[in-house]
C-alpha cells in the first residue's frame, strides 16, 4: 500500500505557505521591531526587476553562470573549476528519474530538485543582469543532486576494484574543491583573480577604518567622536558595518543636507563630493583617500589638530 504521506493535501500547501510567511514576517520585521519591513521586502523586487533589463558592467551572456564553475582564470591566476559538481549533478538527474527509491518518496524529493534546478537555471541565465552571488538559488540544487549521483555511482559499482576507483576518483575531486574552497576564502578573498570576487570590498577598506580608529583614540570623546558620512547609498556599505562601535555617526547624501561641516572631526565623503566639501574644509583639514571596491574611493577628512596629535602619536613610536 501508498504511504498516506506520499499524497498531496491541501491542508498542507496551506501549512507551508503559513510557516513561511511566519518566518518571512519575524525576519524582515526584526522580530516585530520594524513592521514596515516585510513590506519593504516585496517593494525592493521592483529595483531588482528595474536592474534585470538594463544594460551596464553586470550584463553577461546567457552561459555566464555555467561558464564559470566549468573553468575560470583570470590572469596568471589559478584555474578554478567546480566541473565535478556539474558532471555529478548529471548523473544525479538520470538517478532520480531511473530508480525508485525504497524509502518511498526519496524519488520524488530528487525529482522536484531536479526541477528546481533546471527552471531557476533557465531564468538566471535569461536575465541579462548576472552577479557571482545569484548562482546560489541554482547552485544548491546542483550540489544536491551531486550528492544523489555520487551515491548512485558508488551503489552500482558492485565489484570491489571499480567502487575502489570511483571512491579514490571522488576523494581526489573533493579534496580539490576543498583546496579551491580554502584558496578563495583565506587567500584570494579580496583578489580579483577569484571569480567570486566581483565589486568587492578592497582590503585598503581596513585602512580607513583603522585610521579612524587611530583618530578616536587621539579625541576627547574616543567612540562618541562625531562623524560624519556624505555619499550616495551604493558608496556607503559596508561602513555602518565597521562602524557600529561609534555612537554619533550620521550619513547623508548630499553636503547641504549635512548641516555645519567646519569642526567636525572627521567627515568620510565620496569623490564627487569633494567640491562642495572643499568650501567648507579649506586649510582646517587633512584629507586621505582610501579604495572601497575596484574604481570607487572614499575620502577621509581629519580635522587638522587631530592629524597633528596623530602625526605626534606615530613619532614617539
Amino acid at each position: 500500500p501508498k504511504d498516506s504521506y506520499n499524497t498531496p493535501k491541501l491542508k498542507h500547501l496551506f501549512i507551508g505557505m503559513g510557516a513561511a510567511l511566519l518566518i518571512s514576517g519575524l525576519f524582515y520585521s526584526s522580530f516585530f521591531r520594524n513592521l514596515s519591513g516585510p513590506l519593504d521586502s516585496l517593494l525592493a523586487f521592483g529595483s531588482y526587476l528595474s536592474r534585470a533589463g538594463e544594460a551596464g558592467m553586470h550584463v553577461h551572456p546567457w552561459y555566464y553562470y555555467i561558464k564559470m564553475l566549468v573553468y575560470s582564470r583570470y590572469g596568471p591566476g589559478s584555474v578554478w573549476s567546480e566541473a565535478l559538481i556539474l558532471i555529478l549533478a548529471a548523473v544525479g538527474c538520470f538517478s532520480a528519474f531511473k530508480t525508485r527509491k525504497e524509502n518511498g518518496s526519496g524519488y520524488l524529493f530528487m525529482r522536484f530538485v531536479f526541477f528546481y534546478t533546471l527552471l531557476s537555471t533557465i531564468i538566471f541565465s535569461l536575465i541579462a543582469y548576472k552577479t557571482p552571488w545569484n548562482i546560489l538559488p541554482f547552485y544548491m540544487g546542483m550540489i544536491l543532486l551531486a550528492g544523489e549521483g555520487g551515491v548512485f555511482l558508488i551503489r552500482k559499482t558492485d565489484k570491489i576494484w571499480t567502487r575502489g576507483v570511483v571512491l579514490l576518483l571522488l576523494g581526489l575531486g573533493i579534496f580539490n574543491l576543498g583546496a579551491q574552497s580554502y584558496r578563495a576564502n583565506f587567500k584570494y578573498f579580496a583578489d580579483p583573480r577569484n571569480p567570486y570576487v566581483y565589486a568587492h570590498t578592497s582590503t585598503d577598506f581596513l585602512n580607513l577604518v583603522q585610521r579612524i580608529e587611530d583618530i578616536a583614540l587621539l579625541h576627547p570623546d574616543h567612540k562618541q567622536m562625531l562623524i560624519k558620512v556624505i555619499t550616495d547609498p551604493y558608496e556607503t556599505w559596508p561602513l555602518p558595518w565597521y562602524l557600529r562601535k561609534f555612537s554619533r555617526v550620521g550619513y547623508w547624501q548630499e553636503v547641504d543636507a549635512a548641516g555645519e561641516i567646519s569642526g567636525v572631526p572627521v567627515i568620510i565623503s565620496s569623490i564627487d563630493k569633494l567640491d562642495k566639501l572643499q568650501v567648507f574644509l579649506g586649510d582646517d583639514y587633512l584629507s586621505e583617500f582610501y579604495g572601497l571596491r575596484p574604481e570607487v574611493l572614499l575620502a577621509v577628512h581629519i580635522r587638522q589638530d587631530l592629524w597633528n596629535k596623530f602625526l605626534e602619536k606615530q613619532a614617539e613610536r
